[in-house]
């Protein structure tokens, strides 16, 4: 069968991933059907434009989800726990997982989160741990994708105006590396799955695309505004109770990809520097190289 043949349904197709995932399949000739609350929405236009279903439905309704799930070849299963919490995100996971395996779906990708396996004690990344064994408790022939920190995290609106004000804020201390990754590689990696089904079928992969510390990372920012940029610690009481613990596990731990190796896989891995070139920050960079 030709993948022009499959669909694959993705769930949160309007978000970061979702639509990453929809834009990576589409290219390479997948159906893809996205599910959306809303496919009146611009988001959900946006990825009807790239020629993908878009069919409306709620994840915490089996009924919806069942229905959205007819006739797919595989599923890429995103879910977040800012909506509703870690217990309404493991609720979801069920009901899409259940569904899938009603529809005798072939591969069902589910992007977890890097380090789900370690006993973190975070709350949301505990959360998608159960939903990785619920997966596989069921008899799904899964992949688990297992994303670290968004470089997209710098672009939302409190993280973009400390930058473009020169302070670049952040509760790792200097000497603490974090690894990162692109939504877009993300996509990326849940083609090469569907792609080559059998090299990955029933594994876990930790992926990431760049590994560097906050002082790195406030220069490569600096760079990309044409300014300095610095780094300022703040104490982990700033934060929300959630976000206390995971940063205190980030700081005490971290995340484990293995870079090289994946690099070696997607040579086309972005680096923090990359994404800033082509990313969101992109304007801002061509702003900057205009002559006065």
């Amino acid at each position: 069968m030709s993948r022009s043949s499959r669909t694959i349904v993705v769930t949160g197709a309007t978000g970061k991933q979702g639509s990453a995932a929809v834009r990576k399949l589409r290219d390479r000739g997948w159906e893809v059907r996205g599910i959306s609350r809303d496919p009146s929405a611009p988001k959900a236009k946006a990825i009807r434009a790239l020629g993908a279903e878009v069919v409306r439905g709620d994840l915490s309704n089996p009924f919806a989800v069942r229905r959205a799930m007819k006739d797919a070849y595989g599923v890429f299963c995103v879910l977040t726990w800012a909506d509703g919490g870690p217990q309404m995100e493991k609720k979801r996971a069920r009901i899409v997982a259940n569904a899938a395996k009603e529809a005798g779906v072939q591969h069902f990708v589910y992007s977890s989160v890097g380090g789900a396996e370690r006993r973190t004690g975070i709350p949301h990344f505990e959360s998608k741990w159960e939903n990785e064994k619920y997966i596989n408790s069921i008899g799904l022939p899964w992949t688990m994708l297992r994303p670290v920190s968004f470089f997209e995290n710098f672009d939302n609106p409190s993280s973009r105006d400390s930058i473009l004000a020169g302070r670049f804020l952040s509760p790792l201390p200097p000497d603490r590396p974090l690894q990162m990754i692109s939504v877009e590689d993300i996509g990326g990696f849940a083609c090469m799955a569907f792609e080559d089904r059998n090299r990955w079928l029933q594994t876990a992969t930790e992926i990431a695309g760049d590994e560097k510390t906050m002082p790195q990372v406030a220069e490569a920012l600096g760079r990309a505004i044409g300014r300095p940029v610095r780094h300022e610690q703040i104490p982990l009481e700033r934060l929300d109770p959630e976000r206390q613990i995971m940063n205190r596990w980030m700081i005490e731990n971290g995340y484990r990809a293995n870079i090289p190796a994946l690099r070696r896989m997607r040579p086309s891995l972005m680096t923090l520097e990359k994404w800033l070139e082509t990313g969101p920050w992109a304007a801002v960079q061509a702003k900057v190289m205009v002559p006065a």
